[in-house]
């Protein structure tokens, strides 16, 4: 859909969906907000459901922070939520331990979003990385019967470059990949942010479609 079309076209009521936002200083704040501004001025309704700021768990520098779970912001309506997974991961080596926690983080994060987001009416939802979010989000649109689509930007396939280091970690890329092939499953649409990226996601099997963006990103391509 061209600049044009979509200004053309009725309405839309948007959801993006991006573990980073304001405020965040994170790359991804940037594209986000530059698309919904861009959208709500061409007379689309934006929603965008986010994490709080990362917590500093790792030791590592923690973004700015802020402790307001919605608010409205340049016209976007911006709802927060708790890093559960990462907080319920921290500590626990055990891999079948690790991947309960991780479900039963899910189920409660797909259970917030989708109260919170009862009362909009939505269109489409755009998903920016794989994260925690992305898990609730497609299952969001999926049982609303909507479209959604997803932009991955590189860091998400990085387990995938190289030879396996051994058996574990054959199975492990064996595991994610068929994660992956489900999650994508119902995907409306990818788009990578680079020609290697979208030769990685064609050459993995999942979507051999996958369309790049050549030169970072562009606005009118992904919208």
């Amino acid at each position: 859909m061209d600049r044009g079309s979509l200004r053309a076209a009725q309405s839309l009521s948007i959801l993006h969906v991006t573990p980073h936002f304001t405020p965040s200083s994170a790359g991804l704040t940037t594209v986000i907000r530059s698309l919904g501004k861009w959208e709500t001025l061409s007379g689309h309704r934006v929603s965008v459901a986010t994490f709080f700021p990362y917590p500093n768990v790792y030791g590592y520098v923690s973004w700015p922070e802020t402790d307001v779970p919605s608010e409205i912001l340049e016209g976007l309506r911006v709802e927060r939520f708790r890093q559960r997974e990462v907080e319920l991961s921290v500590g626990s080596r055990w891999g079948v331990r690790r991947t309960l926690l991780r479900q039963q983080a899910r189920r409660a994060l797909f259970a917030e979003l989708s109260g919170r987001l009862e009362d909009v009416d939505l269109d489409v939802v755009h998903v920016a990385g794989l994260s925690g979010l992305t898990f609730a989000a497609a299952r969001l649109a999926r049982e609303r019967g909507i479209p959604w689509v997803l932009s991955l930007y590189g860091e998400e396939f990085v387990r995938f470059e190289g030879p396996p280091a051994g058996v574990t970690d054959r199975l492990k890329r064996r595991l994610s990949l068929l994660r992956l092939g489900w999650l994508l499953a119902d995907c409306a649409g990818i788009t990578a942010s680079g020609r290697h990226l979208g030769a990685m996601v064609r050459d993995l099997g999942l979507r051999p479609e996958a369309p790049f963006i050549p030169n970072g990103v562009d606005v009118d391509v992904v919208t």
